[in-house]
């Protein structure tokens, strides 16, 4: 079988026009991406044209970090674990309403009622009425639901014989503290900002541990 010229230049442009149309088809094909595709940590796949979250930044929703605040766990979880029953003054939750959920709970920690008595009459408060309010409602919540957190009372003939007043505040706190650790045998430690409870602690023998304003 014999070509003329004319032939084989009309095969010669029909391949031509063949390659050229091929190679506009596979060019319109979006190219494989090889890379392998990341996951974010809420489940969503990363590719190259997805926008990263940006970070959060925590102190837009939790606000500053109170160091004192910090340094005051600290001590108390410290504390705790060389044995010490953690006495807390009422004023240290004024300050601090989630305190209790933030002691360890190896920690055993005992409230007097009648430092509760003392938050309820600051819940009244104009100014300290909110924070008074949340801690009572955080120490509802941590003794129902934290096994190292207790309430505690003295009754009015102990407190007598102890030569103080059931009526006073301070007098009964200290009573409170002064029974459970001679009944339980405990290295009880009272925790609080200076005050007159620390001072009169002090005085009847108990160990205190002053925080900082």
């Amino acid at each position: 079988m014999t070509f003329s010229g004319d032939n084989i230049l009309k095969v010669f442009i029909i391949i031509s026009i063949a390659l050229i149309g091929f190679g506009m088809i596979s060019g319109t094909k979006k190219p494989k991406n090889n890379q392998s595709q990341k996951v974010r940590s809420d489940g969503f796949k990363l590719t190259s044209d997805t926008a990263k979250p940006h970070p959060i930044n925590n102190k837009q929703l939790i606000g500053p970090v109170d160091q004192k605040v910090i340094s005051s766990i600290q001590k108390i979880n410290d504390f705790g674990r060389q044995g010490f029953t953690i006495a807390l003054e009422a004023t240290l939750l004024l300050d601090n309403p989630q305190l209790l959920q933030q002691i360890h709970s190896n920690v055993q920690v005992i409230l007097a009622k009648s430092e509760i008595s003392c938050l309820k009459k600051y819940s009244l408060d104009s100014k300290k009425g909110f924070f008074a309010k949340m801690a009572l409602k955080s120490i509802d919540v941590s003794l129902s639901d934290q096994k190292n957190v207790r309430l505690i009372d003295a009754d009015d003939s102990y407190i007598k014989r102890k030569q103080l007043n059931p009526v006073d505040h301070t007098d009964r706190s200290v009573a409170t503290y002064l029974k459970e650790e001679e009944r339980n045998l405990l290295q009880l430690l009272v925790v609080g900002y200076k005050s007159s409870l620390l001072e009169k602690c002090r005085e009847r023998g108990l160990r205190i541990e002053i925080q900082e304003l």
